[in-house]
């Protein structure tokens, strides 16, 4: 592993602001984890309802039956694009590029540039962009619903072996043992980029995860917060713990080591963010 950078100027992990923040995030996400909402109360509120239900059973059945009805139908319309034709959905999500491209400028100065490539007026378009908004943002709204349910399948598969990856790693930066190395419940993993993000070599990588959490020292007891980005060039790497580890900073005793470039730098942009907000 790469030694951890010694900066000369005082590096943005050991501002007072910037370990505030991380710490916080870590904590909550500790706490979400380890105590997670009572399920007696849901439980209770739910017989409750249920025992209310039930007074009037044969009406709220027929009106759920309806609702029911209604809802896959609607599914299965967006589903299967017939709320909204491709060509119509292309046409809107076009014109939308074009005016989010450049928000400051009046949307009829666009149209009005844009307008002949479509053989339409700006009237023609902003009366069918008028027409097709519903239909458009519901077809938008299924498929990021799709996409983020095959997000969340793709982490549930795989976090075991990020978690392994990551605690593989934290023994080697910090040439320390961890109390029990098997993957712990309180380590919060989460996907980093759905794009490829790439390494100060040049390298991509399809496949990152953002680790976050808290470990004990082997022997001492003492706690460590750290954050951590692990990186894969393939699937199977995932399986297989072949991680590469772009960036990990320890909140708690400072170590930190880069390798992911600026654009890519989620915590580069915080420190920019929080700068620019001071001013």
């Amino acid at each position: 592993m790469n030694n951890m950078n010694q900066p000369n100027k005082k590096p943005f992990y050991k501002k007072t602001w910037f370990k505030i923040i991380a710490v916080l995030f870590v904590l909550g996400a500790i706490g979400n984890i380890i105590n997670p909402p009572e399920k007696e109360s849901n439980n209770t509120a739910s017989q409750t309802n249920k025992n209310i239900s039930n007074s009037n059973n044969q009406k709220s059945e027929g009106a759920e039956s309806q609702l029911s009805k209604n809802e896959i139908n609607q599914e299965s319309n967006i589903k299967n694009n017939k709320t909204i034709s491709d060509e119509d959905y292309k046409f809107y999500n076009e014109i939308m590029d074009h005016l989010n491209a450049d928000v400051d400028r009046p949307e009829e100065d666009i149209l009005e540039e844009i307008a002949p490539n479509y053989n339409m007026t700006v009237e023609e378009i902003q009366n069918k962009m008028r027409a097709l908004s519903d239909a458009a943002v519901e077809r938008y709204s299924f498929e990021n619903q799709e996409k983020r349910k095959e997000k969340k399948n793709f982490l549930d598969e795989n976090k075991v072996y990020v978690q392994t990856a990551s605690q593989n790693f934290v023994e080697e930066a910090e040439m320390k043992k961890l109390k029990g190395f098997a993957p712990s419940s309180s380590w919060q993993v989460s996907m980093y980029s759905g794009e490829e993000i790439k390494d100060l070599d040049g390298n991509s990588y399809p496949y990152s995860f953002r680790i976050a959490g808290r470990y004990e020292e082997k022997g001492t007891g003492n706690l460590y917060d750290f954050l951590m980005v692990l990186a894969y060039k393939t699937e199977s790497d995932i399986k297989d713990v072949k991680a590469n580890c772009l960036q990990y900073l320890n909140t708690t005793n400072g170590n930190y080591y880069d390798n992911i470039v600026d654009e890519d730098n989620d915590l580069l942009k915080m420190e920019e963010f929080m700068q620019d907000f001071d001013n």
